[in-house]
């Protein structure tokens, strides 16, 4: 009952205008994140132990950065709950889209990886609307909740992304394999995987474990990996673009393609670091004497 009642009033919250969302935002900052000080342990050790190199003044400016960024996105979250089409497409552009027709016109899928990095949610709604000619999968973990989960895919797959559960992604991408269906499959990169599960390499400094969904399933169907490139071009506008960082995934050694979009999400940060996700714990694992690099998600 209060899940429905949440909801409810959510939808509501979901339909005011952007600038009175944005009053609400900077509000919210101020009484969570300066007088509570919500996970601001977390953001502060994360930083540090990120960027040794910077001083606490400096560290504390991107901390305070990240905050105002996370409030907002908490709010364009909210708002994508009930954005139209034609909003979406002014506030997120899509730029050199030639990179995946090269592949999708010959019948090539792809794997998406990206991190948690800019407004990801928007990212998704907006490729959705893109192109209607290719399938489009995301990959994601079901909410415990039933009616938040049945709130949150609905308002997800809502311009037509088809959304997979993790442990049935290689289920559904063999049937697309063998029916030969051209389809972009995306996930999250940068989550922490359990410690005796996931490929160990540094990643902003730190000893980090990380999926190898990315890799295993782009190996077994020898799909090239695109990642995608949110920028933010102010606030609640974003650019996004593409570029392939593995084209033959089958001629690579082990961990190789974990590295890469490791990496490559890690170049990115280091740019403009108050857009990445630093209040989640991720690096609550610490790397076992025997590393195991094979596992699947």
């Amino acid at each position: 009952m209060l899940a429905k009642i949440g909801i409810f009033f959510l939808k509501g919250f979901s339909r005011l205008p952007f600038n009175v969302l944005y009053l609400l935002s900077d509000l919210f900052y101020v009484v969570v994140f300066k007088f509570i000080g919500y996970r601001k342990k977390v953001v502060y050790n994360n930083l540090k132990s990120a960027f040794p190199e910077k001083s606490e003044k400096e560290r504390k400016q991107i901390a305070d950065k990240f905050f105002r960024f996370l409030s907002d996105l908490i709010f364009e979250s909210l708002k994508s709950f009930s954005l139209t089409a034609e909003e979406l497409k002014k506030r997120v552009i899509v730029e050199n889209v030639e990179v995946l027709y090269k592949y999708l016109e010959q019948n090539q899928s792809l794997i998406f990886v990206l991190g948690h990095y800019g407004n990801w949610e928007f990212a998704q709604l907006r490729y959705s609307l893109e192109d209607k000619r290719h399938k489009f999968n995301g990959i994601y973990k079901k909410i415990k909740n039933p009616e938040v989960e049945k709130f949150m895919f609905k308002s997800r797959s809502r311009f037509g992304t088809s959304l997979i559960e993790t442990k049935n992604a290689y289920k559904v991408t063999d049937e697309e394999f063998y029916k030969k269906i051209p389809t972009i499959t995306a996930l999250i990169g940068d989550q922490a995987a359990p410690p005796d599960k996931g490929y160990w390499t540094t990643f902003l400094n730190q000893d980090t474990s990380v999926f190898l969904g990315c890799e295993n399933m782009s190996i077994k169907y020898n799909m090239p990996v695109v990642y995608v490139q949110l920028h933010v071009i102010s606030r609640g506008f974003y650019k996004m673009s593409f570029e392939t960082i593995v084209e033959n995934p089958r001629d690579t050694m082990p961990g190789y393609i974990t590295d890469s979009h490791t990496k490559y999400l890690e170049s990115i940060i280091l740019q403009k670091p108050e857009f990445w996700l630093w209040s989640h714990k991720r690096w609550k694992h610490k790397r076992p004497q025997n590393t195991i690099t094979g596992s699947k998600f």
